[in-house]
């Protein structure tokens, strides 16, 4: 549980290092780690919308999993829509915590 929790805080900003930076590298540990403390307000707030809305995903895949009423292609078609909300909602907040900490960082 302790490496889901450390992957659940590093993975966002590597992706977004990785995305404004434009390589790979940019997802390593001198990188990654001194800009989740430069931008730590934010993105904590970010971090924890993220995971509400993976904690929804989940509590409605248990709640309608096993459920035969609903066709099982609708039902995961709908796991579907949330997932890929979950992703755009993700990419949003980490893009507001980026502009809101622009020169903390120090990306650019």
């Amino acid at each position: 549980y302790g490496l889901l929790l450390f992957a659940g805080i590093y993975f966002p900003m590597a992706l977004l290092a990785v995305t404004i930076l434009g390589h790979l590298g940019a997802a390593g540990p001198h990188i990654v780690i001194p800009a989740i403390f430069r931008a730590m307000p934010h993105y904590l707030i970010a971090i924890a919308i993220f995971a509400a809305i993976i904690g929804l995903q989940v509590l409605l895949e248990y709640l309608l999993g096993e459920n035969d009423s609903i066709p099982w292609l609708a039902r995961y078609g709908l796991f579907s829509i949330i997932g890929a909300y979950a992703l755009m909602a993700n990419a949003r907040t980490l893009g507001l915590v980026y502009r809101e900490r622009e020169e903390q960082l120090g990306w650019i």
